[in-house]
């Protein structure tokens, strides 16, 4: 699948459609992160950042649902996002921005398709370290970890499983939502360390 390609991603919702009708479910997981200052990154790599973050997720969503319209199945169709599409990171200001946009995408369908019993929803994964395109050092692992309320990295899991809630029945009330798997990192700014007795005692203002 190519998902810069009409083509390909129109060749998959074939393939789809001819063996199966139609899905039950679209997870939009793929992305691109490419770092650098929109003063300095090519148009071509602005248009690859924006076809695949965003362009792609509307395309296939759109044709996988006219499948489901026709079959009449109630789907569930989830996004995979990020924490950047609500605050921008500098050198990162193209990737935030397709982010933002994909909430947009998502609010859009979830109203357009609600009638027809298709849900559309977003899961904001938090900060997992292990890939391999990227590696980081223990040292900046560890100084993330710091500063997230729930003190961990997000696990192998933990995105996985709000996916498959969201996909459930247990979810079929939820559509247009965008649930955050970052543990409590998008809440704000984290300074770990135990409360002193004459914090306790402080006065509130």
């Amino acid at each position: 699948l190519q998902l810069m390609d009409d083509a390909s991603m129109l060749e998959l919702v074939r393939l789809v459609g001819d063996r199966w009708g139609a899905p039950d479910i679209l997870v939009n997981n793929a992305g691109v992160y490419p770092r650098g200052l929109m003063l300095d990154i090519p148009l071509g790599e602005w248009d690859r950042i924006m076809g695949v973050n965003l362009r792609a997720p509307f395309v296939l969503t759109r044709e996988m649902a006219r499948l489901m319209i026709a079959r009449g199945t109630k789907g569930s169709v989830v996004n995979i996002s990020s924490g950047a599409a609500r605050r921008m990171r500098n050198g990162s200001a193209p990737y935030c921005i397709s982010k933002t946009a994909l909430d947009r995408l998502t609010k859009g369908m979830a109203l357009e398709l609600a009638e027809h019993g298709i849900r559309v929803n977003t899961v904001e994964p938090g900060f997992a370290p292990g890939s391999k395109v990227n590696p980081l050092s223990d040292a900046y692992v560890a100084k993330m970890a710091r500063g997230i309320p729930l003190q961990r990295t997000s696990g192998p899991a933990d995105a996985p499983e709000a996916v498959l809630f969201l996909c459930s029945d247990q979810a079929s009330f939820v559509t247009g939502a965008t649930l955050s798997v970052d543990g409590g990192n998008s809440v704000g700014t984290f300074e770990p360390g135990p409360l002193k007795d004459d914090d306790l005692r402080r006065p509130a203002r």
